[in-house]
């Protein structure tokens, strides 16, 4: 993986590294939860896509809630679908969610411990398949959802890491779009 390879929305330095292949992102980038925002370090695919199946593989603890890292299809700041390995009510989860016109919602949340997680995201005209396992295989699963997007919406695919915590890290080993690493 390679920063280069990327659009960087909000891009703060200090908080993004890239070492042996692998990108770290401090948590403490803000949150694109509703309207107004203050997410930084976006890690966007330049392409615009209206289909696509996302891969990452990601080590994250998180240790307040909000902390997350995860994928990100990404049509604007108020538009976007994401599956993330997050804290929610001082709980370790995975996260499916949407916001649409600013408006959030949660459409999955489920128990999920391990720091390590492969997630995958494919989005059809017809919907979404989301895909998550622990990297010892020992947690995982799969769930169907309809594609919210409006018909023919182009969106990027990226990586988010957010949270409020200066001190702790997101470690991304892998990010593929449609077989392509990034």
């Amino acid at each position: 993986m390679n920063l280069a390879n990327f659009d960087i929305l909000n891009r703060d330095e200090a908080s993004l590294s890239e070492t042996d292949g692998m990108i770290t992102i401090a948590t403490n980038g803000g949150w694109m939860w509703r309207k107004g925002n203050t997410s930084k370090n976006l890690l966007l695919s330049p392409q615009s896509q209206t289909e696509a199946t996302v891969e990452i593989s990601v080590e994250l603890l998180p240790v307040q809630n909000g902390e997350q890292v995860g994928i990100v299809l990404f049509v604007d700041i108020d538009n976007y679908i994401k599956l993330v390995r997050e804290m929610v009510d001082d709980q370790h989860v995975i996260v499916l969610a949407k916001e649409l016109d600013g408006e959030p919602n949660i459409e999955l949340l489920l128990p999920f411990e391990p720091a390590q997680v492969d997630l995958t995201l494919t989005i059809q005209p017809d919907g979404l398949m989301a895909h998550w396992k622990s990297a010892d295989g020992s947690e995982s699963g799969t769930q169907s959802f309809p594609n919210w997007l409006p018909a023919g919406a182009e969106f990027q695919a990226g990586i988010i890491a957010q949270g409020a915590t200066e001190s702790n890290q997101a470690t991304v080993s892998r990010f593929v779009v449609n077989g392509q690493s990034h």
